[in-house]
């Protein structure tokens, strides 16, 4: 897909001059504001086809950035859907020599939530079961348009998340995925389709309650190895509810598992239960596809 960079800056162009925060004669100027969310309107076009950056150009007139308070719990970034302001830590602006925490990548996800907000929430943020998971999708998408942070505070839920889209593929009648219910502001039937695959609301509660001591720098790693048993448990119990399994879908399951010394759980038991879990995957898919192959032998004989 091409895409029109002309008609992505003179939109922009008349979105920063509706706004007194932005210029728009920073066009074309490195590491301006302006420039860079030229760049990052360009990279969602090319990263979502055809996507309508509309709600996007209007929510720039009106958009305000601020610094986001020392005391804030919510991380380094956080929006104000309603009031239309995103924000901001000063710490990684100021005091992150090596940027570790990808300014870029921040900047990008308060762009996310601006462009995929209506006037209440961004993402599928209706749904607060869901909102760890939702601020955990938004660094994901930016980091494929800006790159990934070395440090973030978004590692285990992106793990779960990842685990979780895979289950949601196993159902050929899914309603929506990640991407959909994010774009498209629904996050009921995502937690519906969840909810039905094992992943109750206890667990999202869970998830949400680790995201915030970690945003509050509280440490708790152990947190992470119970959620995740709890989330593999689901995935085993789905898989041994189906007449056949497609094993290159629990492989992607699989790819997407911890092991001790990634974040040093070494001392929490998870590659215990990794190895445990590709155990119980293992049986039940020879178990679910002998089933089958047995099925289609005696309607050949």
């Amino acid at each position: 897909m091409s895409v029109d960079i002309k008609k992505i800056e003179e939109n922009l162009t008349r979105s920063f001059d509706a706004n007194s925060m932005f210029d728009s004669s920073n066009i074309g100027n490195d590491n301006t504001v302006e420039d860079k969310i030229v760049l990052f309107a360009m990279k969602l076009s090319e990263l979502v086809d055809e996507f309508d950056l509309s709600n996007f150009y209007k929510k720039l007139e009106t958009l305000q950035l601020q610094p986001l308070s020392i005391y804030s719990n919510k991380g380094f970034v956080e929006y104000d859907a309603i009031n239309n302001v995103g924000y901001i830590s000063t710490i990684p602006l100021e005091k992150d020599e090596e940027n570790n925490f990808n300014v870029d990548n921040l900047f990008g996800q308060i762009m996310l939530m601006t462009a995929f907000s209506n006037d209440k929430y961004f993402g599928f943020g209706n749904e607060d079961k869901l909102s760890a998971l939702n601020r955990a999708f938004t660094y994901m998408i930016s980091s494929n348009i800006f790159g990934c942070a070395r440090s973030n505070y978004c590692e285990e839920e992106s793990t779960l998340l990842n685990k979780m889209s895979v289950m949601l593929k196993f159902n050929p009648q899914a309603r929506v995925d990640f991407i959909d219910a994010y774009f498209n502001n629904n996050g009921t039937i995502l937690k519906q389709e969840l909810n039905e695959l094992g992943i109750d609301d206890s667990i999202f509660d869970q998830i949400n309650h680790l995201s915030e001591l970690k945003m509050s720098h509280v440490e708790v790693p152990e947190r992470f190895g119970e959620i995740d048993n709890q989330v593999n448990k689901a995935f085993a119990k789905l898989l041994s509810t189906l007449r056949s399994i497609d094993k290159s879908k629990v492989a992607s399951y699989m790819s997407n598992a911890f092991n001790d010394g990634v974040l040093d759980y070494s001392d929490f038991g998870v590659e215990r239960v990794t190895d445990k879990m590709n155990t119980a995957i293992d049986f039940l898919t020879s178990k679910a596809n002998n089933i089958e192959n047995q099925k289609v032998v005696q309607k050949a004989t």
